[in-house]
């Protein structure tokens, strides 16, 4: 009797021990596919879909209203928040023609490289603004740290860093003769260096979500969004980041402020838009990125 009970109480300890086992199994794998989801490239979650929402419809406040501060010479920016509808955005407003102003992207590659995330770009860089650009593959899709290699163009100082990928859209910097910039946004990377011009500054993103001031149509999802764009005659460059918003509704509040074309960055947990040192988007994990671009004024110009 006595080895049947000590049978019986070693029979039911494996038991435990397995179902234990099996549940510590479960909780890695769902922790592991959380991680994958939220980690992974967004290359793929969003595409062209149904029409968004009128301008005026999206709007509950006046942008005429709009309380711009000052960063630097020729760079402001101004916060907006409804705690109600959990919306929040930010927008810097860059004069391009200011012949103080520097423009440099991160020196990426095509092959894997160590990412960053743009607080430490902007500390290393003194820029007074940057923000994430072009969407990235990573090699160990758990680790949000995890060396990346950007998806599709970057380049830097005229050189040609990451070749452009023709399924997505880019903004494209040229220095001016005399100083000051002028940019065009593409729908294609590829039409980048169709006239054989070399940009001396290139960063790709997503799609074109605002050309020729018509908005184009998305699905209708919102997350968390980051965008660049141009008013008609190239001279005012727009910045754009924040949660709860569409790519229609972005498209919709860069028109409002004087944008004439745009075009999304990734956005979800990348989203990273940081002014004077201080990230404008806050994101529960930092996550570290391999495809920026930064924007500062010399000293004395202001």
């Amino acid at each position: 009797m006595r080895s049947n009970k000590k049978k019986t109480g070693e029979s039911e300890s494996i038991r435990c021990k397995k179902m234990t086992c099996l549940f510590f199994r479960h909780l890695f794998s769902f922790c592991a596919f959380f991680f994958l989801l939220l980690f992974s490239c967004l290359s793929c979650r969003s595409v062209p879909g149904a029409a968004v929402s009128s301008e005026d419809e999206f709007f509950s406040h006046e942008t005429e209203h709009s309380c711009w501060e000052h960063i630097s010479n020729g760079i402001d920016f101004f916060v907006y928040k409804d705690n109600r509808s959990r919306l929040m955005y930010e927008i810097v407003r860059i004069d391009l023609r200011n012949p103080c102003l520097s423009i440099f992207t991160m020196k990426s590659t095509a092959d894997w490289q160590k990412t960053t995330t743009v607080k430490s770009f902007a500390k290393r860089t003194g820029a007074d603004v940057a923000i994430n650009t072009s969407p990235f593959f990573m090699k160990n899709r758990i680790v949000p740290w995890s060396k990346g290699r950007p998806c599709g163009l970057v380049v830097s100082d005229g050189e040609m860093l990451v070749p452009a990928d023709g399924r997505y859209c880019a903004i494209a910097f040229y220095r001016v003769s005399g100083g000051g910039w002028t940019a065009k946004i593409f729908d294609r990377q590829t039409a980048v260096l169709s006239d054989g011009l070399m940009p001396d500054e290139a960063a790709g993103g997503f799609w074109t979500i605002l050309r020729g001031g018509s908005i184009i149509p998305f699905a209708d999802i919102k997350d968390t969004r980051s965008a660049a764009a141009l008013s008609a005659d190239g001279r005012m460059l727009y910045l754009l980041a924040g949660k709860n918003l569409t790519y229609g509704e972005c498209a919709a509040l860069l028109k409002k402020h004087g944008a004439d074309s745009a075009m999304q960055f990734d956005g979800g947990s990348s989203t990273q838009l940081v002014i004077r040192g201080e990230n404008t988007v806050f994101q529960n994990i930092p996550r570290t990125v391999c495809a920026i671009i930064g924007f500062s004024v010399s000293e004395g110009a202001d």
